[in-house]
């Protein structure tokens, strides 16, 4: 509280830009309360650096797919090793041994399948390109979707099994021993 008493001392004898400043400084205090305060020590001779203060946004929960994420136009060629240890495994049921990289999931299109409607599936899931086995001219998606739960992975499949431009839509299933299988 030392800065606030610093604050609101008076300036006597000081130059007319100090008494400027000690007097928005006290207008701040008393009108903001502890945003004026903090605000206040900032200009008012404080000692010690004060971080700032930023407004935290609300909280929402944000999509994979808001940022711009464009679906390639032909398979990637590249296992994203990494990414998927860091996701770790979810049990598909609790009554088997079949094992899945949480939320994953491989798409293939139909040939023919053109960058829009691929777009338009991965976004129908909120995905997001991660990687991709290719075959020939073409191949598999690895797709990132938000969910993390064996249901979530469930359901993104059969979002994008129901649509006209998928051909195979499936978990990414591991191994016994977490080994990836594409």
């Amino acid at each position: 509280m030392r800065c606030v008493d610093m604050a609101l001392r008076s300036p006597l004898g000081s130059s007319p830009s100090i008494l400027r400043i000690w007097a928005r400084t006290r207008q701040l205090i008393r009108g903001a309360g502890i945003g004026g305060i903090l605000a206040g020590t900032a200009v008012s001779g404080c000692i010690h650096q004060q971080s700032p203060v930023i407004a935290a946004p609300t909280p929402t929960a944000p999509s994979i797919a808001d940022a711009a994420h464009p679906v390639p136009p032909i398979a990637p060629d590249y296992l994203p090793d990494s990414l998927f240890a860091a996701l770790g495994i979810v049990r598909g049921q609790s009554d088997t041994a079949m094992f899945m990289v949480r939320s994953i999931v491989k798409v293939a299109f139909k040939d023919g399948t053109v960058q829009r409607e691929r777009q338009q599936a991965v976004d129908a899931v909120n995905g997001v390109v991660v990687g991709g086995a290719r075959v020939a001219d073409d191949g598999e998606y690895f797709v990132r979707i938000s969910g993390s739960t064996a249901g979530d992975i469930q359901a993104a499949v059969r979002k994008l099994q129901a649509l006209s431009q998928v051909d195979l839509a499936v978990p990414m299933f591991v191994g016994p021993r977490g080994a990836v299988r594409p």
